[in-house]
């Protein structure tokens, strides 16, 4: 009983985001440390120490945690997402692409995925992509203020400046005190 209880400790505190890193991983690494973790668990307990060791910018060990995780639990997109937000931290951006696209195919609904593969997808200078994948992004949250100064952000490089001040106006809409889209606005 008391096994069970320091599990569901762990869980709690490896998932609130309220504390720290540091204390958050070490719960997860308890909880790794055991056998009485269902599949399903032990992949979210390494799809979360990955992605604290992404913020450790500790990229090998947050990659081998996926990929250990993806052995688990092979349709858990946020596994996927974070997978894609290491690629993207580290500049591998067909990697990234990928990592993204499956996160997309079991879960289209999340639109900071549309959002982050927008990023990969201008930084790889694939802009209508991008562009569509903005689009996306905002349709799934109107309210999603750096999609919007992304998009800005790629209206301007290709010199559509009245779609840019719109989106910019859009952007602060929602966060007016978000400075990007003052920068962009500005820019255009």
């Amino acid at each position: 009983a008391s096994a069970q209880a320091d599990k569901d400790a762990d869980k709690r505190t490896a998932g609130n985001s309220k504390l720290d890193d540091k204390t958050r991983m070490a719960a997860c690494n308890r909880l790794l440390a055991g056998d009485e973790l269902s599949k399903t668990e032990r992949a979210w307990a390494l799809i979360r120490r990955g992605n604290f060791y992404r913020h450790m910018k500790k990229y090998d060990a947050a990659l081998a945690d996926f990929d250990q995780a993806e052995k688990l639990d092979p349709d858990n997109p946020r596994l996927y997402r974070y997978r894609g937000w290491v690629y993207s931290d580290s500049k591998k951006n067909v990697e990234a692409d990928t990592a993204f696209t499956k996160a997309l195919k079991l879960d289209p609904r999340y639109a900071w995925s549309w959002y982050m593969r927008g990023r990969i997808r201008v930084r790889q200078k694939k802009y209508a992509d991008g562009m569509k994948d903005y689009d996306e992004a905002l349709a799934l949250n109107p309210r999603f203020s750096s999609a919007y100064s992304s998009r800005a952000r790629l209206h301007l490089h290709l010199k559509d400046y009245a779609k840019a001040i719109k989106d910019c106006d859009g952007a602060l809409a929602v966060s007016p005190y978000y400075a990007d889209p003052y920068h962009v606005r500005g820019r255009a």
